[in-house]
Parts: structure tokens; sequence; C-alpha cells
């Protein structure tokens, strides 16, 4: 029996992030290829077609907000371990509501929301996510 290299589609790859004083674990699940025969080999060429994160802590946390910058369309993703109701707003550097106070009804598990920013000019925004028990703010970056 040979030694196996790679990642096939469905297993796990554990991964560490570390943000500013935070030591986040999370776990990087490939669910479908693009290239590569449904394996990542060492040296060889392998594209992700999907995949998700999941965070190893069981507590509310935001995971992307991807692409960032972004020109006309961003994505917020989230972690809830519990179904529950959540907020989004999204402020100027000036202190004015951009993305009105919206209630996203989110399911147990990742969540993602898109975010349309077409009315959105040049300049850097604050997002805030609030769930029952935390607050999660992140700077936004739009290029037009």
């Amino acid at each position: 029996m040979g030694i196996k290299e790679g990642l096939s589609i469905n297993e796990e790859l554990k991964i560490k992030l570390w943000k500013k004083s935070e030591n986040l674990e999370y776990t990087l699940k490939v669910n479908e290829w693009e290239e590569g025969n449904g394996k990542y080999k060492p040296n060889k060429i392998a594209i992700v077609a999907d995949f998700e994160i999941i965070p190893n802590s069981q507590e509310f946390s935001l995971i992307s907000y991807f692409p960032n910058p972004f020109s006309n369309l961003t994505y917020i993703q989230f972690y809830s371990p519990i179904q529950e109701t959540v907020s989004l707003e999204i402020y100027d550097l000036h202190g004015r509501i951009i993305v009105p106070y919206q209630i996203i009804n989110c399911i147990s598990g990742n969540n993602k929301i898109k975010i349309d920013a077409k009315n959105f000019r040049t300049g850097i925004y604050v997002g805030l996510l609030r769930a029952p028990t935390k607050s999660i703010s992140f700077k936004l970056n739009c290029i037009k």
C-alpha cells in the first residue's frame, strides 16, 4: 500500500488563520474540482470549482466577504451555530447608512448574503453584522 497524496472530493483540509489577536481554525472542504481529475496532486494543476469553509468554533462568526475590493457585487459569508435572526447594515465613513437595516433569517451553519453595490461610490465602507449574542464589524472597499 503506497502513500496517498492529494485531496479528493469531500475530503477536508484543516487550515489555521490568524487575524489580529484571534486564533481561528477552519476546515476547508472541496465539493467539486474544475481540473485535476478529482484530486489534488503536488506539482500538478488542480483547480477547485466549489468549496466551503467551515469554522471549527461553534459560535457566530464572519467567514469572509469576497470579493474585496469589489465593484458592483460582493458576498458576505458567516457561520451561525443555530437558526436565528441576524441583521446587516453598511455605512460609509461619514456614518451614513448605505445598506439599511436588513433582517436575515439564517440557518444553522454557513450563510451567504449577496450585496448589490451598483449604487455604491468608490470608497471604504463599514459593515455591521449582528446576532443576538454578538456583533461583528468589517471593512469593505469599493472600486468603480
